[in-house]
């Protein structure tokens, strides 16, 4: 097994161990059945060359001074980690996870990645029924309303972190902590002065595309993020 292949199945186990103390709710027990499955077949970890966005870098080692001390063994297998990741920033182009033209600002364009650690082709494990993810923002960076077929699991590594759930007013939630967006439910998230990192899964549907749910405060929240 090559050192790439290691540190990335390392990094699942220390993901999933961490999973198994919020193992409570439906769609957390559907990811944990899914996960274990895939372990047991044995999948071939396939080679991905390195990659993080330049503007990125910086910002992103500092998550290390905001994973809680829960997250012990995830952050100590991330760092092993690190170096062996392929990460991309997601647009709207209709090239990644965004149906092309939507309106996802410029500050979300230019705050994110993701890593695919398992999910379609493209991604280090292949799997046609789960799209497991790491998924970066950088400080001061709003991802707007939208919402998507796919049932999805947030495993929030770091936070606080700020997310508006539907209708419901904004709510913090810290590192080590779950949310569960259920099919189609619309959802966004802000990011104040320290860099977010989370878990991210689709549990079903995982061929679908995100839509933008217009709000009329984008650009007032925007805007008062950048005062962070």
């Amino acid at each position: 097994m090559s050192n790439q292949a290691r540190a990335v199945v390392e990094l699942l186990a220390a993901l999933e161990d961490a999973l198994l103390r919020h193992g409570r709710s439906e769609a957390v027990n559907t990811l944990l059945m899914k996960m274990r499955a895939l372990r047991a077949a044995q999948p071939q970890v396939q080679p991905l060359s390195p990659h993080m966005p330049d503007h990125l870098c910086i910002d992103f080692r500092g998550i290390y001074d905001h994973l809680p001390s829960s997250l012990f063994t995830v952050s100590s297998a991330l760092k092993e980690a690190e170096p062996h990741l392929h990460w991309k920033a997601d647009d709207a182009s209709g090239a990644g996870y965004y149906q092309r033209g939507e309106d996802i600002g410029e500050s979300y364009a230019q705050g994110n990645m993701c890593c695919p650690l398992i999910g379609p082709t493209g991604s280090f494990i292949e799997s046609e029924d789960l799209l497991f993810v790491l998924f970066f923002l950088k400080p001061k960076t709003l991802y707007r309303d939208h919402c998507h077929k796919a049932s999805e699991v947030y495993f929030n590594l770091t936070g606080p972190a700020g997310f508006r759930l539907d209708d419901r007013d904004w709510s913090d939630r810290p590192g080590d902590s779950v949310i569960w967006n259920r099919s189609w439910s619309v959802h966004a998230t802000r990011v104040y002065q320290m860099p977010f990192l989370a878990a991210v899964a689709w549990i079903a549907d995982i061929d679908s595309t995100i839509q933008v749910t217009a709000r009329d405060d984008w650009h007032v929240l925007e805007t008062e993020l950048q005062q962070y």
